[in-house]
């Protein structure tokens, strides 16, 4: 290896750089090089960062910093489907650098770089990036791809090996400037926590016509959980909403997701609760609500609302099979507001009903509810460890919360 300080006093000359071959001192001829100096110092961060926003588009749920992903006791749980990462790249500028950089990322290579699509581990969607005064991409990381296996007990952390290039120019001169970033991420096999899951708390869920809520035991205390931000004031109830930015995507995406593979990539294709709600006011055939009430209105008495998707613009109507796989949808976003990447997996679920309830809108609630949470659970644990009932009406569980000795009723 030769440092580049030992060619310094070839610099403004044109010159040949080759390879010696030992043993016999052979030179092959490489390329030719000008080495042209620059009279201060180079581009260089101020920061770089890469966030996990899945969620974030999903349900408004907050982003995941870096620091979050490499978390040997959080990261990313194996066979959770595929996660939105957003790397960005702060540039130290000043007005008088004597050159200019162009932010946006010319090319982006990684380890686990293949044919740099949906199939590879990690892919970068090129149509994300951004320059300016920082540099932006996004890529995708595919927890249930078998090339992650396989994942011991304790973890392992799975490097990106970022090389990022830039045009960049000073003078009359063209240039392109590279960079590399290791950006460890920690992958955990859920597997091994199967009894401490097993022992948590069940998870009460109100599911109600125009909200959701849900309770939990988190760290030792009770929380009521919001799907999106918290805010100061902000309600625990969650808008039973669906916000369907591109329905024919849904229904494939829905119906190609099963027990045996989880997670549906829903990411662009709907948004939950506050975040679908909000949108009332400007796409409100988009926003499909009341979801409690959709077995009797569309099964029962074939009242099926007139929507339209928020991205194609395209109208659709709905029928037994959708409105299954609608509940099943928001469902499944509840479940992952639950069981938040890499932390603790809820494997059991108690849901209320009204006191007065059609049985068939009930029965297939129960089973479009279950089938949603369960997709939201890591592939390494089997479906049948996981516990949905809708046994116990509103005034019942309501009663039980006031008077907990009432629990113990057989009658309830």
């Amino acid at each position: 290896m030769v440092p580049l300080r030992a060619l310094q006093p070839h610099q403004g000359r044109v010159f040949k750089l080759g390879l010696a071959l030992q043993p016999g001192g052979r030179v092959v001829r490489v390329f030719k090089a000008q080495l042209i100096g620059l009279r201060a110092a180079g581009p260089a961060f101020t920061t770089l960062d890469l966030l996990e926003s899945t969620d974030s588009v999903l349900f408004d749920a907050p982003e995941r910093r870096l620091f979050d992903l490499q978390n040997p006791e959080e990261g990313f749980w194996q066979g959770t489907g595929k996660w939105r990462l957003r790397l960005f790249a702060e540039w130290a500028r000043a007005d008088s650098d004597p050159y200019t950089l162009d932010a946006r990322p010319s090319t982006v290579a990684h380890r686990w770089q293949r044919t740099n699509d949906a199939s590879d581990l990690i892919w970068e969607d090129v149509t994300r990036r951004a320059g300016g005064r920082r540099t932006y991409t996004e890529l995708v990381l595919d927890t249930s791809h078998p090339a992650l296996s396989p994942v011991p007990p304790e973890g392992k952390d799975i490097p990106l090996d970022l090389i990022v290039e830039h045009a960049m120019a000073f003078g009359d001169h063209l240039a392109v400037i590279s960079w590399h970033a290791a950006l460890p991420l920690r992958v955990r096999d859920p597997a091994p926590q199967l009894k401490a899951f097993q022992r948590l708390s069940a998870v009460g869920i109100d599911f109600g016509t125009t909200a959701t809520v849900a309770a939990l035991y988190q760290r030792g205390f009770r929380s009521l959980l919001r799907l999106g931000s918290l805010q100061a004031g902000s309600s625990a109830e969650n808008p039973t909403y669906l916000l369907v930015e591109d329905h024919e995507k849904l229904w494939a995406e829905m119906q190609r997701a099963s027990t045996a593979q989880r997670f549906p990539n829903l990411l662009r294709v709907v948004k939950g609760s506050h975040a679908a709600r909000e949108a009332m006011a400007e796409s409100p055939s988009a926003v499909v609500g009341e979801l409690k009430s959709l077995p009797e209105r569309v099964i029962a008495l074939d009242q099926s609302p007139q929507l339209r998707d928020r991205e194609r613009q395209r109208d659709f109507l709905l029928d037994e099979g959708r409105v299954r796989m609608l509940i099943r949808a928001y469902a499944y976003l509840l479940g992952r507001a639950i069981n938040r990447p890499g932390q603790d997996v809820y494997l059991r679920y108690w849901l209320t009903h009204p006191a007065k309830f059609d049985e068939r809108a009930r029965a297939l609630l129960e089973e479009e509810i279950r089938n949603g949470i369960v997709l939201s659970i890591p592939q390494g644990i089997d479906a049948s460890e996981v516990q949905v009932s809708m046994q116990a009406s509103e005034p019942e569980a309501f009663a039980a919360e006031v008077c907990p000795e009432l629990a113990a009723h057989p009658a309830l």
